[in-house]
């Protein structure tokens, strides 16, 4: 099972330092993650297994998707909420939600029908849908591999850490499930197989949001707090189960998708609950959900403003990042945390940037409100 960190993620920040301490401590990091992704290397393509083939950079939201939210080839991500002081606030597009484990040639060749955008509109297939969880997974594989490498160069710097064993260990649980998941995606794409997904909700929107958004995600609760994935199980066996969500600003318009694959049996009593809401709930709530779980978010610079200045998306962007997390915490104290920290009926206190109210125009920004 994918395991969570019992870590205390609520009001920690790094405390500030000298502008010249925070550089060099910059450039430290920086350099100790370069190294782990250069570990991380799988020497060969994932999807083929051929070696010595160039590995070409994967976008985790297509690019043509973050073209239409970008300022001058820029986006921000989620660091410009959190300011940590090691991430980059504003990234350009060619390195926005890149990942390196497949070469150029199954890039191009896999990810057909996901690259074109007549295919959102016309075309929502189980050959289409398997091509977003497969590079969902893909993704999720990359960041594992990288992750797992990260923990090993600490082990290195400061010794054998029951801690840091604990993360190796969950982070290689996590790399098997999503290998097997990624597998499984794949196997419905190249037989073409039909009715293997179920879309929850699709919609496409007559204006333009400023966020571009793709992930898998195991929802920890439904909307009535009822528990979907057990996060404290800790039986090997046990599976978490994801949920697919893209949020696709295009031109003039953006599409939100939301899907499962039909074996994931314990989501329906969120379906259920999620179909009896509006159409506004529903935005409203996987808004929440964005900002409650997800890690690769871009936002348009247009709204900089608007989410910095915001405490609700501070805290619930907070509650994500488990490079905030400094303070351990017990078991049962992470429960109690966990069944608040998961609560969707906060989304209607959420400044909701799938509304309307916070449309952007390519032209002349104006926010609807």
């Amino acid at each position: 099972m994918k395991k969570y960190t019992f870590l205390n993620l609520k009001g920690k920040q790094f405390e500030k330092k000298d502008k010249n301490e925070n550089i060099e401590m910059n450039k430290k990091i920086s350099n100790f993650i370069r190294k782990a992704q250069e570990r991380a290397k799988l020497g060969k393509c994932y999807c083929c297994g051929k070696e010595n083939v160039q590995i070409c950079n994967s976008h985790s939201v297509p690019k043509f998707i973050l073209k239409n939210i970008e300022s001058s080839g820029k986006l921000l991500t989620p660091n410009t909420i959190l300011n940590i002081i090691f991430d980059k606030s504003e990234k350009g597009i060619n390195e926005a939600g890149i990942f390196k484990v497949i070469c150029r040639e199954c890039d191009s060749k896999i990810f057909q029908e996901y690259e074109k955008i007549e295919n959102w509109v016309e075309n929502l297939n189980s050959k289409l849908l398997g091509q977003i969880a497969m590079k969902n997974y893909l993704k999720n594989i990359s960041k594992r591999l990288v992750e797992i490498e990260l923990y090993k160069g600490i082990e290195e710097k400061i010794g054998k850490n029951d801690f840091i064993d604990m993360k190796k260990i969950n982070s290689k649980l996590d790399l098997d499930e999503y290998k097997e998941d990624f597998r499984k995606a794949k196997r419905i794409v190249d037989k073409n197989w039909e009715n293997e997904y179920y879309i929850i909700f699709y919609k496409k929107l007559e204006y333009k949001v400023p966020v571009a958004f793709q992930e898998s995600i195991s929802l920890v609760c439904d909307i009535e707090g009822n528990i979907i994935n057990n996060i404290h199980n800790l039986d090997e066996k046990y599976k978490l189960e994801d949920i697919h969500i893209c949020i696709y600003p295009l031109k003039n318009e953006s599409i939100i998708l939301v899907f499962v694959t039909n074996k994931n049996m314990r989501y329906k009593s969120f379906i259920k609950q999620f179909k009896k809401k509006t159409d506004e709930e529903k935005l409203e709530i996987l808004n929440c959900i964005m900002f409650m779980y997800a890690e690769d978010i871009f936002f348009s610079k247009k709204v900089e403003k608007i989410i910095c200045d915001n405490n609700e998306i501070i805290e619930l962007s907070k509650k994500t990042s488990d490079i905030l997390a400094i303070e351990e915490m017990t078991f049962n104290e992470h429960k109690n945390a966990l069944m608040n920290q998961y609560d969707l009926n906060i989304s209607k206190k959420v400044l909701n940037l799938l509304s309307r109210d916070y449309a952007i125009n390519d032209s002349d920004f104006k926010l609807n409100i």
